[in-house]
């Protein structure tokens, strides 16, 4: 398709064809001139059609071709694709020359489907392992999976249009015929509240039906986002991740819709309000609620020594922290210049700030748990009681071990060079990747970058292994990751129960504890005054 063809448009087209077939028997298998099908084609756009630039006008360009797939006598779906354009100046009308493949001759009466452009089609070895004309497959929707978000991009690598016709009795192509796009249109503006848009600032936009994924990376700052992408009916969910640049911090978020249609041939403005900080994969924590996941592991940062602390969550959930030393003083404070980095805290209470803390006495942590989803996050809300909370020891239990297919839904990973653990929502879809769910070593996991990518924006958290800090030493960084949960010891306030199924009647607080040989049916515990990781969650309401 060459660069005049920027006019185009995904919106709908109106193609009338005058067909014509020479007096030879299309029976006989040999090509000859008079077997040359001539459709000329008119294109218009359509009541309340919107163009690409959303008020221009379809156009033909020189170098365009069209597909058509058509029935042959052996029940056989065949491709052929169109002479090009010549040079030559072209309204919104056109004329192609279209042969049928030598061997398979039209069937009178035959499905047929036209495809414009050409490009759009699927490949003929595709076409030839169907039994449908009609059949989706015979569209190469590739084009959706990436896009910038902008109608120029559209025109020039998404655009299509389709008509569904028969053959006539004597195994001509229709006298006419109407081309219409298949596709629906979003045309996106993001807000992470009801004043406050954010469209121009996303760098990365992910949206998921449960069937197909649209990656869309802007590479430039728009005010609106369109994406081509296929309908979806109302029964369906889609899931819509965002990744914002504002210069001094990526922020993450999320969006749940159900209920909603995108129909074809249209152009649908949809103002997204999205909650920042939130994955949008539901977990079930009990037999009656379910969370989401933060978008990462809480961090807290000074750059005042420690007078003054931001929350916030790492920007991807794979993050590598080198930043776990950074507290100097037994109050919490840092003697190191510059911005300075926590995210292993201790047992957390009124008297630790939240945990930040390197004192080696348990007795530095006592006191009642200071749920830290009640910070104000920077890139999580940024108010107070905005809905994050730390879960339970029963409800960490409760996800790992008794929610619906509870063992097949987690698995030991590797990103990079960050080991974790993988953690599937309740209703992981099928299209996505899958995951190995034995749970012996790290590499039954082994992410790159696409795949890592298309899970996450199924809903699938990670849970890297960040060891644990004692004052300001950090064990197990590669080999083990611990998280807290809200639930102290019953028995012994030094400790905080970690997650473990028999929990040793003496430790307290409560963390997920995982290994390079598994997972364990058991609690590992530790003390109150360990630094462990913080994932926080919000209630699927």
């Amino acid at each position: 398709m060459k660069q005049t063809m920027k006019n185009l448009t995904i919106a709908a087209l109106v193609i009338l064809g005058a067909i014509t077939i020479g007096c030879t028997d299309l029976e006989q298998p040999q090509q000859t001139q008079e077997n040359i099908v001539t459709l000329t084609t008119t294109v218009t756009l359509g009541v309340d059609t919107k163009a690409l630039t959303e008020t221009g006008v379809k156009t033909f360009a020189a170098g365009d071709k069209i597909a058509v797939i058509y029935m042959s006598t052996g029940d056989q779906p065949v491709l052929v694709v169109s002479n090009e354009l010549p040079d030559g100046s072209y309204g919104n009308s056109a004329t192609f020359t279209v042969t049928p493949r030598s061997g398979f001759v039209p069937k009178a009466g035959g499905d047929v489907r036209y495809i414009y452009p050409a490009s759009m089609a699927a490949s003929l070895s595709t076409v030839l392992n169907l039994t449908d004309v009609y059949d989706d497959a015979t569209i190469n929707y590739t084009p959706l999976n990436n896009q910038d978000g902008t109608l120029a991009s559209l025109a020039t690598n998404c655009d299509l249009a389709v008509f569904n016709g028969t053959l006539t009795s004597d195994a001509k192509l229709p006298a006419s015929a109407t081309l219409t796009n298949p596709l629906a249109i979003s045309k996106f503006t993001v807000m992470k509240n009801s004043s406050d848009d954010i469209t121009s600032i996303l760098i990365k936009m992910v949206i998921n039906d449960g069937t197909t994924t649209y990656t869309v990376t802007p590479t430039t700052s728009l005010n609106t986002i369109f994406v081509a992408m296929r309908p979806i009916t109302s029964d369906k969910t889609i899931t819509i991740t965002a990744k914002a640049d504002d210069g001094s911090i990526t922020r993450r978020y999320g969006k749940k819709i159900t209920g909603k249609a995108l129909n074809s041939n249209t152009i649908v403005p949809i103002t997204l309000t999205l909650k920042e900080g939130l994955l949008t994969g539901k977990f079930s924590v009990s037999a009656d609620k379910q969370v989401y996941f933060s978008q990462g592991h809480l961090r807290a940062i000074t750059k005042d020594k420690g007078e003054n602390w931001l929350w916030m969550f790492s920007h991807t959930q794979y993050d590598i922290d080198y930043y776990n030393t950074a507290i100097i003083d037994d109050d919490g404070k840092v003697s190191n210049d510059g911005e300075q980095n926590v995210s292993l805290f201790g047992w957390s209470t009124s008297s630790t700030n939240y945990g930040i803390n390197n004192s080696e006495a348990n007795s530095t942590y006592s006191g009642d748990f200071e749920d830290w989803g009640k910070l104000a996050i920077f890139n999580g809300g940024n108010t107070e009681n905005s809905g994050w909370r730390t879960l339970t020891e029963e409800e960490w239990m409760y996800l790992f071990r008794a929610r619906t297919k509870a063992a097949k839904k987690y698995g030991l990973a590797k990103y990079g060079n960050t080991h974790g653990i993988i953690l599937l929502p309740d209703n992981y879809p099928d299209s996505a990747p899958s995951i190995n769910y034995a749970h012996s070593d790290w590499t039954n996991n082994d992410l790159d970058y696409n795949t890592w990518e298309k899970m996450e924006a199924a809903g699938a958290v990670f849970l890297p292994t960040y060891g644990y800090r004692k004052a300001n030493e950090i064990n197990n960084s590669s080999s083990a990751g611990y998280y807290w949960s809200s639930t102290p010891s019953a028995t012994d306030t030094d400790f905080a129960v970690n997650i473990k199924f028999l929990a040793d009647e003496y430790y307290e607080g409560i963390q997920v504890s995982f290994f390079g040989d598994g997972i364990h049916d058991y609690h590992i515990t530790s003390y109150r005054r360990n630094g462990c990781s913080v994932r926080l969650v919000m209630d699927a309401n």
